[in-house]
């Protein structure tokens, strides 16, 4: 836009030198002869189309003498252009006609010439600066971009790190209840049916008795939040990598993209399945390598197991390895497939709502 602007700025003074023109046919030519090259140079700017445009109205200036009254803006175009070959050639016809034409003309020509110089090195130091910020505007964006995704990765593995914090610390409670209250209960149970066994005091038997209840209550409580405390502190992600890493039948590889958490009916169907998927193709496969994927999307989540395999697929209706996989998504309220194009593939999932209720209710 810059440069359209000096441009007509230039033909306006260039017009003002038709005052001192003896032939006005010469001049209305080179005005269109300049129009139409400047037209196509400042449309296309390409080398293919400056060279031979500005070679034509060499030519024509040279046969219409006329025509450099309009030499200031074919300048500045070629100077912003960078081309000194291009320059010289526009420069060739002056001279020729300018040593023959009147003083007066000529002076205000080559005013306007130092006129078209000058603004054509400010559109270029224009330009640079221009390309300068752009580029440190680029620059910073990418820093910006580039410190989020840090920033984002380090929130994930702090997320992460938590998680699994809490993870070992619930593994290790369950462990001291397990350990130290669970075995001072039992030596309680024990002791009371000792003590019912050996009493003579049928006065004692029905506190005995009630008291062996409430250590049996007390007893089944403490496995059941045992149990959950356990059950909670499994990583899902862990537990796959476990999974690959002892798998060592053929290559296997492992993609897990999930946040946290993840329900806990829905980790250890994964798992499960993900066991008895590597354990038939041990079994039943001549596999060389096997993919695991485990993603989750915004309403569900993914589980991708692949082989392949070329020896006869396993049946797709018999065996209770398939059931069981079947039997496990169908309680998420799930859907669960198999292939056996280009080796042998699994492909399930279970909606989150689904498996969030599953989960709330074994709970309650």
């Amino acid at each position: 836009m810059k440069r359209l602007s000096d441009c007509l700025l230039l033909f306006v003074c260039s017009l003002s030198l038709t005052l001192f023109c003896q032939d006005l046919p010469q001049a209305v030519t080179g005005f269109l002869v300049t129009l139409i090259c400047l037209s196509a140079a400042l449309l296309f700017q390409r080398k293919s189309v400056y060279i031979p445009a500005f070679l034509c109205w060499t030519i024509s200036a040279l046969l219409t003498p006329w025509q450099l009254i309009f030499l200031p803006p074919v300048l500045y175009t070629v100077c912003t252009c960078k081309s000194p070959l291009l320059f010289a050639l526009c420069l060739l016809p002056t001279a020729f006609h300018v040593p023959a034409a009147s003083p007066r003309p000529a002076a205000f020509l080559l005013c306007f010439c130092l006129a078209a110089l000058l603004l054509a090195r400010r559109t270029q130091e224009g330009l640079r600066l221009e390309k300068e910020v752009h580029a440190a505007r680029d620059t910073g964006m990418e820093r910006n971009l580039l410190l989020e995704e840090k920033n984002r990765a380090l929130l994930e593995n702090q997320d992460y790190q938590m998680y699994t914090a809490t993870l070992k610390e619930r593994n290790r409670i369950s462990r001291e209840i397990h350990d130290n209250v669970g075995h001072m209960l039992s030596r309680s149970i024990l002791m009371t049916g000792a003590i019912r066994t050996v009493s003579q005091d049928r006065a004692l038997d029905r506190p005995l008795e009630e008291l062996e209840d409430t250590l049996h209550t007390a007893m089944t409580s403490i496995r059941r939040s045992v149990h959950d405390l356990r059950d909670d502190s499994v990583s899902l992600k862990e537990a796959m990598e476990d999974l690959i890493r002892d798998f060592q039948f053929c290559s296997a590889s492992l993609s897990y993209e999930a946040g946290l958490p993840i329900p806990r009916e829905v980790k250890y169907s994964v798992i499960m399945i993900c066991k008895e998927a590597l354990s038939n193709v041990i079994r039943h496969s001549d596999a060389s390598r096997v993919t695991v994927s485990f993603r989750e999307y915004p309403g569900f989540y993914r589980l991708c197991i692949q082989d392949n395999g070329t020896s006869a697929p396993l049946s797709l209706t018999d065996g209770m390895g398939l059931s069981n996989m079947k039997e496990r998504i169908r309680c998420l309220g799930g859907v669960i497939q198999f292939n056996t194009e280009q080796g042998f593939s699994i492909h399930a999932s279970v909606p989150k709502a689904a498996a969030k209720d599953m989960t709330e209710r074994k709970s309650i």
